[in-house]
């Protein structure tokens, strides 16, 4: 039997997911560019991930496995000079999520962690346009995955 409480991803759950998920992220095929850890560099191409709140422990079950639920951002700064590089920006993000559809790309979360899926639940959006004519693009994605407990 499932408790329906939702329980948020401790500390020490989140920092070892973007550990692994990091890593992951850079070895993508076809990149512009090394993926940052929550902050774009000043010029284009740079890209980043960022951990969003919601982190969450969904259907706790008795023995204390659970289905956990990580949030997180992409995002890709374009020169935003025309639209072929604009369309470019959301082609990116959109192949991250092509990527991840494969079962074999998913990461090893290590221990008893098995990740289910990642997927996009937001389209990109040119989410800042700057005076120098940059543009930050960026998509969420959400990472899913089984924590069984030390009795499964």
């Amino acid at each position: 039997m499932a408790e329906n409480k939702v329980q948020e991803l401790s500390g020490a759950e989140r920092k070892q997911i973007i550990e692994v998920l990091l890593p992951v992220l850079n070895g993508i095929p076809d990149l512009p560019c090394k993926i940052n850890l929550e902050v774009l560099d000043e010029k284009p191409p740079s890209m980043c991930v960022q951990q969003l709140r919601g982190a969450q422990k969904l259907n706790v079950n008795i023995v204390g496995g659970f289905t956990g639920l990580f949030p997180f951002a992409i995002w890709y700064r374009t020169g935003g000079r025309d639209t072929t590089e604009r369309l470019e920006g959301t082609r990116i993000l959109n192949d991250i999520e092509s990527f991840f559809s494969d079962s074999v790309n998913l990461p090893d979360l290590g221990g008893r962690r098995i990740c289910r899926k990642i997927e996009m639940t937001s389209v990109p959006i040119c989410n800042n346009r700057h005076e120098d004519g940059t543009e930050d693009y960026m998509a969420i994605y959400n990472l899913e995955y089984q924590q069984k407990s030390k009795f499964e």
